[in-house]
């Protein structure tokens, strides 16, 4: 049996294609299908809504962006946890995995470190205005694919996703 163990509590848990696994599940339609996942860091301790202490802005986009069920057939959005050697005050990471038209097998990734007071610019741009991209080119640190082959594991540290993970929505 495959384990992790987290960072933040040192507990082991399993990957959940181990479990499904062992539950006797189909692997084929387990996993959540979305055409955009965007990560964003948000500072701890989280209370239930990790949002709850993000700007005015932010939230209002979200709180308007929930008016759209079937577009959140499409996205999923999910809170990161600072990591503890690449995260700053004052700024934060936001890493956007979008699948591109047509048939894929990989899907583009794109990862930005960007100043806390335009976070919600940038989360509107990429979910909504990609042609506003252009503003945060300075802000961005990495793109590249991503392939279903690629695990977490075989990544250099420096380019993995950070150790907690939340889906919010």
């Amino acid at each position: 049996m495959t384990f992790l163990t987290s960072q933040a509590t040192a507990a082991p848990c399993r990957y959940c294609s181990v479990a499904s696994q062992a539950n006797g599940e189909d692997p084929i339609g387990t996993a959540i299908t979305a055409n955009l996942w965007l990560m964003i860091e948000v500072p701890r301790p989280w209370a239930k809504d990790p949002w709850q202490k993000e700007s005015t802005a932010l939230q209002l986009l979200f709180k308007s962006l929930e008016r759209w069920p079937r577009w959140w057939q499409q996205v999923r959005i999910l809170a990161i946890a600072p990591d503890r050697h690449d995260s700053f005050p004052g700024y934060r990471h936001v890493i956007c995995y979008r699948r591109p038209q047509g048939l894929f097998a990989q899907y583009w990734s794109d990862h930005y470190c960007v100043p806390t007071e335009f976070l919600p610019q940038l989360v509107k741009a990429l979910l909504f205005q990609t042609s506003q991209l252009l503003e945060f080119e300075r802000d961005r640190r990495l793109q590249h694919l991503v392939t279903g082959s690629k695990s977490l594991q075989s990544m250099p540290a420096t380019l993995r996703p950070f150790d907690v993970v939340q889906e919010i929505f």
